[in-house]
């Protein structure tokens, strides 16, 4: 008998953000400051943004870094990786946190970093470092705020998080907002995997000032022992950029890589959803890899998002009986808002794929996949939004599962169960795809067709839904 689970639409919630950065969306509209001009300020501050302000430095020099290696006499310098930093006119904040963030390059931290230079991060060799946090808030009447948080680890279970808050205080502040987070963990021993990543970001850029925002998150699992098989990755990422007249942009990158192989009976990956929330937006979630992005301009500027997400989830076992994979609760989930009379560009890609070999024709194999995508706009009617979105189930028996499945069968008790939910509002164009494959059988659908345009507003919107079990798609757009 199959065990059948309801698909769940994970839901989000969104309402007005309750801490700096939050900005209204008319023009005209003021950017809100902070005051930090005393300790007990900053404290009252931190704890405002439930930040324990136990043990964080605050340095108030012309220039400020954080980091392992002090740029000069000229700068007030600590190894600290909590701190709040207040430049004097002209000065610059720099934090540096964890192994290889100093040799983040500049040009890394502005516009959209290629597939090769992602690469080339993820698989750098720079030193494992123990798990642990960054913290930083970087204000004052600085030139440049940049932040550097590199997170490496093969610890298992591990626990990897970076928090960055560019504020902006007013005043003569006119800093552009850098902010780069890149959270690896190689995990390889196993037969039980657990990895955590969390980044949160909050940026307030003043007067014609701009938000740079790049998140890499990247999470490998594996394991051969024979014994019971879990894996467990959580991805989390939430960005809030307003500004007044400058530009936004943000690229989040988020990919998730678990492996199991060996004699195990039973082989488990990602099949806990667990909750998540942003601390600067009401956004709440249960995907496992979740990114939440508000971009606000109050005066024109002009925004990008960029949200790339993938799981690739792979089970093999000659003494398997139960292989499971997913949770209807989980998978995959991207949110955007982007308000500006300036121009608003978003591209979600989501790609899932999932894969269980047995050597028993009987064995029990599930796999569950949500995915759900993500953009809202206004108001400009040469705003653009383009979503991606594909998943791929196979489940098949084979007398040498850990070898070329080439000739494998088909598993035809295997419970196959997918959603691929797109949506977007927008005042220009959009357009959505989906592409789902299993088992028995695969889909395709697109929209358009099946837009709704309000004559009044000029707001167009769609929901394009593909539900997939056991090879069987129906695929669905409203009237």
């Amino acid at each position: 008998m199959k065990t059948i689970r309801l698909a769940a639409v994970v839901a989000v919630v969104i309402a007005a953000a309750a801490s700096v950065g939050s900005a209204g969306a008319g023009a005209g509209a003021s950017v809100p400051t902070v005051d930090l001009s005393t300790d007990q300020a900053v404290n009252s501050y931190l704890t405002s943004l439930g930040i324990d302000p136990t043990g964080v430095v605050i340095q108030r020099g012309a220039n400020n870094y954080a980091g392992p290696s002090c740029p000069g006499a000229a700068w007030t310098c600590t190894t600290s990786t909590k701190v709040v930093q207040v430049a004097q006119p002209g000065g610059q904040n720099q934090v540096a946190c964890g192994a290889g963030a100093n040799m983040i390059p500049d040009s890394y931290l502005t516009g959209t970093l290629t597939q090769d230079q992602i690469n080339q991060l993820v698989t750098s060799s720079a030193s494992v470092v123990p798990v642990g946090t960054c913290t930083a808030v970087q204000a004052g009447a600085a030139q440049t705020n940049e932040f550097r948080c590199v997170r490496r680890d093969t610890l298992e279970p591990t626990t990897q998080d970076c928090t960055i808050v560019q504020p902006g205080t007013g005043g003569d502040e006119t800093a552009s907002n850098r902010a780069f987070v890149l959270e690896m963990a190689n995990q390889s021993t196993g037969p039980g995997q657990q990895a955590t990543q969390t980044a949160t970001i909050d940026q307030t850029a003043m007067a014609g000032a701009s938000n740079f925002v790049h998140v890499i998150q990247d999470i490998k699992q594996s394991t051969n022992i024979s014994a019971s098989q879990t894996q467990q990755g959580d991805q989390s990422t939430c960005a809030h950029q307003t500004s007044d007249t400058g530009s936004e942009f943000s690229q989040v990158i988020q990919s998730l890589a678990q492996k199991e192989q060996g004699g195990s009976p039973t082989q488990d990956q990602n099949v806990l959803s667990t909750s998540k929330s942003c601390v600067t937006l009401a956004f709440t979630s249960t995907a496992n890899t979740f990114a939440g992005i508000q971009q606000d301009s109050t005066n024109g500027g002009a925004l990008e998002s960029h949200v790339n997400q993938s799981h690739n989830l792979d089970a093999r076992s000659a003494n398997a009986t139960s292989q499971t994979q997913g949770d209807s609760g989980g998978g995959i989930q991207g949110k955007v808002f982007q308000t500006s009379s300036g121009t608003a560009k978003s591209f979600g890609v989501q790609n899932e794929d999932q894969n269980l070999a047995a050597k028993s024709p009987t064995v029990t194999q599930q796999q569950f996949g949500p995915l759900t995508c993500c953009s809202t706009q206004s108001s400009n009617p040469n705003d653009n939004v383009k979503i991606d979105e594909t998943s791929s189930q196979s489940a098949v028996s084979s007398p040498f599962p850990l070898g070329d499945l080439s000739s494998a069968t088909p598993n035809p008790y295997a419970t196959q169960q997918t959603l691929l939910e797109g949506d977007f509002q927008t005042t220009g164009d959009g357009q959505i795809t989906h592409k789902a494959k299993q088992n028995e059988g695969s889909d395709t659908a697109s929209c358009p067709p099946g837009e709704v345009t309000d004559s009044e507003t000029g707001t167009t919107t769609c929901s394009l839904t593909t539900f997939g079990l056991d090879g069987v798609f129906t695929p669905f757009v409203p009237d």
